[in-house]
């Protein structure tokens, strides 16, 4: 994001943005947490990751496209929030599907890719110099994972499960619990 703000010609006087900027991100990711956090306990992880990944893609195209930087701090910390409950909710899908000996090394393994991901991500910026474009292809990618979760309205004779494929993303007894079912 330090491309975007160099779009706004952010150098000297006003060099005090930058870090705003990176600290609304980090904001939103800690409100994200503990909000969607108890959103997953009270309301399911399948519906937190379903409606995050809705606001994510949004929020990820609003912000390629967006001109003030305002309106870019309020769309980080929003869009922030949203990756962490989406994040969280895969990882405690993660945690409650994968039996007990397995649990560590298959989380380890997923960490890995979100690592490889962040690690690419200076070289792909370095490829392409506009900052609009990996913001953009960030989006689309939240848009395709919303096309393979979002598909499964009634499928595999799960009526009540409109939001995803329930073979992929089955409810767990430790997440109906708390919903009383």
């Amino acid at each position: 994001m330090a491309m975007a703000l160099g779009w706004w010609n952010v150098v000297c006087r006003d060099s005090w943005k930058v870090p705003l900027e990176q600290l609304s991100h980090l904001l939103g990711w800690l409100l994200g947490c503990v909000i969607l956090g108890a959103g997953c306990d009270r309301f399911g992880r399948q519906a937190v990751f379903v409606a995050s990944l809705v606001l994510s893609t949004g929020l990820g195209a609003g912000e390629a496209l967006v001109t003030s930087f305002p309106t870019l701090l309020v769309l980080r910390l929003v869009h922030g929030g949203t990756l962490a409950g989406a994040l969280l909710a895969l990882y405690l899908a993660r945690l409650e599907l994968c039996d007990p000996p397995h649990r560590l090394a298959f989380s380890m393994g997923a960490g890995l890719f979100s690592v490889a991901g962040t690690l690419l991500l200076p070289g792909l910026a370095e490829l392409v110099q506009d900052w609009r474009l990996p913001q953009g292809l960030g989006a689309l990618t939240s848009g395709l994972l919303l096309l393979f979760w979002g598909g499964g309205g009634g499928s595999l004779g799960y009526p009540h499960q409109p939001c995803s494929f329930p073979a992929v993303f089955p409810k767990s007894p430790v997440g109906c619990w708390p919903q009383g079912r």
